[in-house]
């Protein structure tokens, strides 16, 4: 048998090539739980592991516990505990709702539980109303505490400006002025437009100021949280979260007349995709997350010659479908079982693009 000779270049490329090619294979790897950070990193943490060894193991695990403690994410913990005992029964009763989501054995922490963390902290730097963690707490539902804490990046920057002109109506000493102006600016809520408009054109606001250094720390944590496709994917880390990611920041966009070829990094990017990008980006946070999941192409819900979803095999044993590409495919759900879904849509055939 004979072999071609490969010239220097040619070797250096094919090894580029296979470098590429490794990496994405290895990038999907399913995860492993974080280590756990030593409880005495933190004082908050060290009263919470009293209370609550679970709670305190995985509060260590989160991203910002678990690479040291800030004096905010000190504060965040300290708000959690005083939470905790005001009601330890209730905690107790959510934080095992939010334990079952996704897999403890794969994934590299609880999400709901981060979330939690996240929604603290806003309400200690006044970016979220303080009561939104007792609602939580007291009436725990995975979707309300997604749509508290993932928030996005214009939104919190109006309500970082609403937080700034609130501290500065406390520094008036005018109580009928600083009655009346609160009360307009708490009807303007969080508009960001409208708040502009009066800092801008009252004279009341003539000698106000905003302080960008919090602004600037508060885009670099929506940044480090959201801005990474690796850890966002890492972050979906069950069927049920990955589904209400999609149907918060994801809207469909058709690739006709050209093909769609399922491009992850477009559609995290842009938040628009066609049926082959939604289900890539199912398939891939799925494998990671540890559930077995396909690629698997149905009859269309249109003149097309067939429709790409994604189907896996949950915690319960049953196949589902999740698709929302098409929102009326699952009745508005975005997963519906495999069996009532291709009562409508049947399977052709597994894979990808034939």
């Amino acid at each position: 048998m004979q072999f071609c000779k490969l010239s220097n270049w040619q070797q250096i490329v094919l090894i580029f090539i296979v470098g590429i090619l490794l990496k994405g294979c290895t990038s999907l790897q399913q995860t492993q739980p974080n280590p756990t950070a030593n409880i005495n990193v933190s004082k908050a943490l060290a009263d919470i592991h009293k209370k609550n060894k679970l709670l305190a193991q995985e509060l260590g695990k989160l991203p910002e516990v678990i690479n040291g403690i800030t004096y905010d994410e000190e504060a965040t913990l300290n708000s959690i505990f005083i939470l905790y005992n005001r009601n330890p029964i209730n905690f107790d009763k959510t934080f095992n709702e939010m334990y079952r989501v996704g897999k403890p054995e794969i994934r590299k922490y609880c999400t709901p539980l981060r979330l939690m963390f996240w929604i603290s902290e806003y309400g200690i730097k006044g970016l979220t109303d303080r009561k939104e963690i007792h609602r939580i707490v007291h009436e725990y539902n995975l979707k309300k505490l997604i749509d508290v804490a993932w928030i996005d990046k214009n939104v919190l920057i109006a309500r970082w400006k609403l937080g700034e002109i609130k501290n500065f109506l406390e520094k008036i000493e005018n109580k009928e002025l600083k009655k009346s102006l609160r009360t307009t600016i708490n009807t303007v809520g969080d508009d960001e437009e409208a708040l502009d408009t009066i800092v801008n054109n009252w004279q009341e606001f003539s000698n106000f100021r905003y302080n960008q250094k919090n602004l600037a720390e508060i885009l670099t944590n929506h940044k480090t949280r959201f801005g990474e496709i690796k850890s966002t994917m890492e972050m979906l880390n069950s069927p049920q979260i990955i589904n209400l990611y999609q149907q918060k920041f994801f809207s469909y966009k058709t690739s006709y007349p050209n093909h769609c070829n399922g491009n992850n990094s477009r559609l995290f990017r842009t938040g628009r995709g066609c049926c082959g990008c939604y289900t890539r980006f199912s398939y891939d946070c799925l494998r990671i997350a540890g559930y077995e999941s396909k690629p698997i192409q149905v009859k269309s819900p249109t003149t097309r010659s067939y429709h790409l979803v994604c189907e896996f095999r949950d915690k319960d044993d049953k196949l589902y479908i999740m698709d929302n590409s098409c929102k009326r495919c699952t009745l508005g759900r975005g997963i519906l079982e495999k069996e009532i879904y291709v009562k409508t849509l049947p399977q052709l055939r597994e894979g990808w693009h034939y």
